[in-house]
């Protein structure tokens, strides 16, 4: 009869409070969630790592199941990150026991290997009072990346401290990434034409440089002068060009018709997604119509020369000198042989008086 009470009493107690040795049994965790060890978390757009749950003491309790919190989510918002920008992240937490809920939740994100990653509030932890068996939580936190940073995914480091209904404390980690970009900076210099003037049919050259200002390489740099210009339509391939350097642009240039706007330029580059970026710059080009086009140089103004006259050649004054000189040597022996011609002629009419009257008498006797 006593077997028989205490069966009828035991059947009500059970009746009454169902579960009831269940849950004084399962008090330290989840019966159903044995075993222990690491888990893998992924996140819906950031990267995804594993995860671990230690108990207290570094081991786990024998015959005590872990409630695991785990990462389920993972958001980053812009999705495109900016080196020196702000983000957000947000991530859920979900409590996979079904029977035990978790209290006393601390979350701390890291970001980057070095502290690349800062917390915009000044502090990288938040708190979470609980989360009821089954049950998710969702946070979002707020991040600046420094400007110096190279294009690479960053990782981050969620790390979760909780506890069960025992006060029996645990920690979980998750790892996920986040991908800094850097925004590619290109600039060209002035574009030098030579000749800057030209005729229609006519070629000139045009060249300039493309610096890489960013801290990414520039991939697949292209010039293109565009259709409808006064120029014919080209493009020329310049390649890839690293961090801090220059790629030379020598593009030459046919002239189609009259004009006297600049000439449009177009340089593309893609970043290493190979997204396109294209800038334009202008080149100054003055296209002539051919009777009025002017010399490809400016010629040097002509020297005046003095008109050739007789007075003015050397070969006739040097004749003309020579005939005045002769003329005078001619004129001198001219008046030297007159004079003497009258000296002998005076002197023979002084010999003839002599001749006739002798200067002594002669004697009449």
């Amino acid at each position: 009869m006593r077997k028989l009470i205490a069966t009828l009493l035991v059947a009500f107690l059970l009746a009454i409070v169902p579960g009831g040795f269940v849950a004084a049994n399962t008090a330290m965790g989840d019966p159903t969630d044995a075993g222990s060890g690491g888990s893998s978390g992924s996140g819906d757009l950031g990267g995804s790592g594993g995860s671990s749950n230690v108990p207290p003491g570094g081991g786990a309790v024998g015959g005590v199941s872990t409630p695991r919190v785990m990462l389920t989510a993972f958001a980053v918002t812009p999705a495109e990150v900016v080196a020196g920008g702000t983000f957000e992240i947000t991530f859920i937490l979900e409590n996979k026991s079904q029977r035990t809920r978790v209290n006393n939740l601390k979350v701390t994100v890291s970001g980057g290997d070095a502290g690349e990653l800062l917390p915009v509030g000044g502090s990288s932890s938040t708190y979470i009072s609980t989360i009821k068996a089954g049950g998710s939580v969702d946070r979002t936190m707020a991040f600046r990346s420094l400007p110096t940073l190279e294009e690479r995914p960053y990782p981050m480091t969620i790390a979760i401290e909780y506890e069960d209904t025992q006060a029996n404390a645990y920690t979980s980690t998750e790892n996920v990434a986040v991908l800094i970009k850097q925004n590619s900076r290109a600039t060209t210099t002035t574009p030098q034409v030579m000749p800057a003037t030209i005729m229609v049919g006519q070629e000139t050259s045009v060249t300039f440089s493309i610096n890489n200002l960013g801290k990414n390489k520039l991939y697949n740099a292209t010039v293109k002068v565009p259709d409808g210009q006064a120029v014919a339509p080209t493009e020329r391939f310049v390649g890839n060009i690293d961090p801090g350097a220059s790629g030379e642009v020598e593009l030459p240039l046919m002239a189609v018709s009259e004009a006297a706007e600049p000439i449009r330029i177009e340089v593309t580059y893609e970043d290493a997604n190979g997204a396109p970026t294209t800038t334009e710059t202008t080149a100054q080009l003055a296209v002539m119509p051919m009777e009025q086009a002017p010399p490809m140089e400016e010629p040097m103004p002509p020297m005046e020369e003095e008109p050739q006259g007789p007075l003015n050649n050397p070969v006739i004054l040097a004749v003309i000198g020579g005939a005045l000189l002769a003329a005078v040597l001619i004129a001198i022996f001219v008046s030297r042989a007159a004079r003497k011609r009258k000296r002998e002629r005076e002197l023979e009419g002084d010999m003839s008086y002599l001749d006739d009257d002798p200067l002594v008498p002669t004697d009449p006797s």
